[in-house]
């Protein structure tokens, strides 16, 4: 156990004295000083907890010893004395940072009462500083950037829900906007901040087997289930489960759902024990669920449940305010990661970046800041020409197919090449559309075909005349 340090600065020894025994008898460790100078040469070489300060010392004062304490020692806690007790005085101390006040005569009880409320006073300021900083570092590796009035009132809705009670929220926005970067800020503001932030994905795992990632199993419930296993909703423990992509979800998991945005009780299947899980849940979609409940493809009472508060994110088309200001962080950012030293954006560049109409979002606009930063070798600043150029190379990439993603483009890059055809440009766009949804249901034809909202023997046809060929294909 840590014995915390108290250091008694008076030069009357007699009340150091009386104030040290105290002290000593209630357990903690006591370092005199007789003068101002004395106390900083004692804290340069030891660690303080609390400081008992007399204001009226010889050399320098307590006023100006409480003043330098701030500047270099502020983790100290002070408790000043004095025999000229008037309210200005304390009124000065407390103002220059001084925790508590007594005035003399003192009883010797109160001082060791008072370090005592100083001491838990510095541990729970210790405390929270260490809560602030974890959010600081997590918040700085994905920071929300903005300028526009727009995100200023995503904003405020973030912060009131964060510190709010309200357990379901739902965040809605064109993909790339930023929605999974939304919910870990109001999990990272919130008091849930140091516990488990959990992402589930609804496209990436398949519907058969999303039910038990998400509630877990009892062993032998199933084929293979060798072990008992926690879900993420259980493994989500007091913080926050994440589900992204809602408006994928199977209809059928939605319903088993239900219960559990209801009462936020969840069974593992093959068991019978219910379990009460204290979980924040947020949910995000691209899709208008509205309309899909209208359609028969989202449960209305599920949406019902989820839209308790919805926090709607604007596409960067609507909020120009904030292009070049996130075009500057993502430039800082990536020239720091990839160690460059681009200087900036000329005029011209930030025309062509606020004209354009970001389909992508802000994730577009980040990847080809960090394509521009890994390949600009010679680029010093970022023209229009620039950002251009960075257009041309998506557009190539795209014909060989090679990307990871479907790329986002300019309409006037495409028509204005010499090699331009409306049909490739087509062609190249269908490829690349279906190389995506393949690569999304793991290469399972039937799947795909779901997605892209055609029967698997249109799939088939577009896959042969398109050139298709992978042989993870079934």
């Amino acid at each position: 156990m840590t014995i915390e340090t108290i250091l008694i600065v008076d030069d009357e020894e007699l009340i150091r004295m009386s104030l040290a025994d105290a002290l000593v008898d209630a357990g903690y460790n006591v370092l005199q000083a007789q003068s101002g100078e004395h106390a900083l040469a004692v804290l340069e070489e030891k660690a303080i907890d609390v400081m008992i300060l007399d204001l009226v010392l010889p050399g320098i004062g307590g006023f100006e010893l409480l003043k330098k304490l701030k500047e270099k020692f502020p983790e100290v806690q002070v408790i000043v004395i004095t025999a000229f007790s008037s309210i200005e005085t304390a009124v000065e101390s407390i103002k220059l940072g001084a925790f508590d006040y007594l005035p003399k005569p003192f009883n010797l009880d109160e001082v060791v009462i008072k370090v005592k409320k100083a001491l838990e006073d510095k541990r729970l300021r210790s405390e929270l500083e260490g809560f602030r900083t974890v959010q600081e570092i997590k918040l700085k590796k994905d920071k929300i950037v903005y300028k526009s009035k727009a995100m200023e009132e995503v904003i405020d809705q973030i912060k009131k829900v964060a510190i709010s009670n309200i357990d379901t929220v739902l965040v809605t926005g064109e993909t790339g906007t930023g929605k999974e970067l939304v919910a870990k800020a109001i999990h990272l503001l919130s008091d849930r901040a140091n516990k488990p932030f959990v992402i589930v994905n609804s496209i990436a795992v398949p519907s058969t087997l999303l039910e038990s990632e998400l509630f877990g199993y009892e062993k032998g419930a199933f084929t293979n289930a060798c072990e008992q296993r926690k879900g993420l909703i259980e493994q989500a423990e007091g913080g926050t489960l994440f589900l992204d992509e809602i408006g994928d979800m199977d209809m059928g998991v939605q319903g088993k759902l239900l219960r559990f945005v209801e009462d936020r009780i969840v069974r593992r299947i093959g068991g019978r024990k219910e379990k009460e899980v204290d979980v924040r849940l947020i949910a995000a979609t691209n899709k208008d669920l509205a309309k899909a409940a209208a359609e028969g493809t989202f449960r209305l009472d599920f949406l019902h449940r989820l839209n308790l508060v919805n926090i709607h994110l604007p596409p960067l088309r609507e909020r120009r305010d904030d292009i070049p200001v996130l075009a500057e962080y993502f430039l800082n950012k990536y020239n720091k990661k990839h160690r460059k030293k681009i200087k900036g954006f000329t005029e011209d560049a930030i025309d062509f970046l606020l004209n354009y109409h970001w389909p992508g979002n802000v994730r577009e606009l980040k990847n080809m800041i960090e394509q521009i930063v890994v390949f600009g070798d010679s680029v010093s600043v970022i023209t229009s020409d620039v950002l251009k150029g960075a257009f041309t190379k998506s557009i190539a990439s795209m014909k060989k197919g090679d990307v990871e993603t479907l790329p986002s483009f300019s309409v006037d890059e495409i028509l204005f090449r010499k090699d331009f055809s409306f049909k490739a440009a087509i062609e190249n766009f269908s490829r690349q559309l279906i190389r995506k949804a393949l690569k999304i249901s793991k290469y399972n034809k039937a799947k795909a075909a779901k997605l892209l909202k055609m029967d698997r023997s249109t799939l088939n046809y577009q896959i042969k005349i398109l050139g298709i060929n992978d042989e993870r294909l079934n």
